[in-house]
């Protein structure tokens, strides 16, 4: 996000700033590998994936506890913790269009709100806002930033009272 922010890249460009911070892009277990992937491949050309692309798929963010047989589908393996931004991903797909679903979703991922927090905080910062002129938009924020600023402004009602009730 940082470096393209939600432009359009050259799979070779993206590739080698992915490997050069141990993540691989493509292939079994790769950031575009199954439905839920988090960058989109189109040829020669990838494009990271926001919430409003990824968060309507139910499985996402929740952890994985026995086996189902599903195909092209891979939220993560059986067992395994979800990501943090597979959490956040969904989550402001349902602020934005099934708030009700937000505490049954929350304690289903249980997340760490701290962590999960801090993942919002950098996503919404400002060394990601595109510079004034490049792009219109509440300051040129994109919408994604948006979404983040709107859960962000409610995280004390949306998020901790739904995980802290929960657990007493």
């Amino acid at each position: 996000r940082y470096e393209y922010g939600e432009a359009i890249v050259e799979f070779d460009e993206a590739n080698t700033l992915a490997r050069g911070v141990g993540i691989e892009l493509d292939g079994a277990g790769g950031l575009t590998d199954g439905k839920l992937a988090l960058v989109k491949k189109t040829k020669n050309q990838v494009q990271l994936q926001d919430y409003s692309d990824r968060g309507a798929f139910e499985d996402l963010g929740i952890q994985k506890t026995e086996k189902q047989q599903t195909f092209n589908v891979k939220p993560q393996a059986i067992g395994a913790a979800p990501t943090l931004i597979d959490i956040l991903h969904r989550l402001l797909w349902l602020s934005e269009h099934k708030p009700l679903e937000i505490p049954n979703f929350l304690a289903l991922a249980q997340p760490d709100a701290t962590q999960l927090r801090l993942v919002a905080q950098a996503l919404a910062g400002r060394a990601l806002t595109p510079e004034p002129g490049q792009e219109d938009g509440i300051q040129g924020r994109t919408q994604e930033q948006q979404a983040i600023d709107t859960l962000l402004a409610s995280w004390k009602r949306v998020v901790e009272e739904n995980l802290f009730t929960q657990r007493k």
